[in-house]
């Protein structure tokens, strides 16, 4: 059986304004969706690449915490929101691209606050189309 998931756009890249703006369904695997709550994305921007190209549709488990190596859906600012690779330090967290044309972002525990810097989801899965 499979669940459909309404889907919008993320950055991989900087400056992109997060709002609810759907543009499809996406169909996932009942099993994966009974481990949590998901919503879908389609990728714009190359700041992941290769991993992630322009018009992927990752699949995101909706939550606030990562682990270090985890491709992760951020908003930044309150509305700009972004995919990179999470890297968690002593008293930071890290924002990676895997394209290296970019740099990272990196922001301490007070600067997640006041910035303020949210994590949202993490990627479990990837559907491209060829």
């Amino acid at each position: 059986m499979l669940v459909f998931l309404y889907y919008g756009t993320v950055k991989a890249g900087y400056d992109y304004l997060a709002q609810e703006n759907w543009i499809g369904t996406v169909d996932i695997d009942k099993k994966l969706a009974e481990t949590g709550e998901f919503f879908s994305l389609k990728v714009t921007g190359d700041s992941m690449y290769p991993v992630l190209v322009e018009d992927d549709i990752v699949i995101i488990k909706k939550q606030n915490d990562f682990e270090s190596g985890d491709i992760v859906v951020a908003i930044v600012n309150g509305d700009e929101a972004t995919i990179k690779k999470g890297k968690k330090g002593n008293n930071s967290i890290l924002l990676q691209p895997i394209n290296s044309n970019y740099e990272p972002l990196i922001f301490t525990e007070e600067e997640m606050k006041t910035i303020p810097v949210t994590i949202v989801g993490i990627v479990k899965q990837l559907k491209r189309e060829f």
